[in-house]
């Protein structure tokens, strides 16, 4: 096999911060966010509130441990962001559009 390379950077990538993060993400999408490291992904589904699917996205931490990377289909960029950023309300968190400033 030959190695190959697959430009993903098209694809959606937001940052998330600050000392809520992990409660408000684990409230709102279907996996546990704890099992989420710098060097492991994992998928989850982010639901709206009738409980029908918004989007398939994979989760990472920053190798610092600061911050969750969220991954997303393209199509998905505009829409999912502001699904994410709406219930930001009380939360101590600060959700990024990444997409343009990384590739993948």
């Amino acid at each position: 096999m030959q190695p190959c390379l697959i430009d993903l950077s098209d694809r959606a990538k937001y940052r998330l911060t600050g000392d809520d993060r992990d409660r408000y993400l684990n409230g709102q999408v279907t996996n546990q966010v704890t099992r989420a490291t710098p060097g492991v992904a994992i998928e989850a589904c982010v639901c709206n509130v009738k409980g029908k699917l918004d989007g398939v996205v994979h989760l990472t931490r920053s190798p610092d441990g600061g911050a969750f990377w969220i991954d997303a289909p393209a199509a998905l960029r505009d829409s999912l962001f502001a699904r994410l950023g709406r219930y930001i309300i009380a939360d101590d968190c600060e959700l990024e559009d990444m997409t343009d400033e990384m590739g993948l």
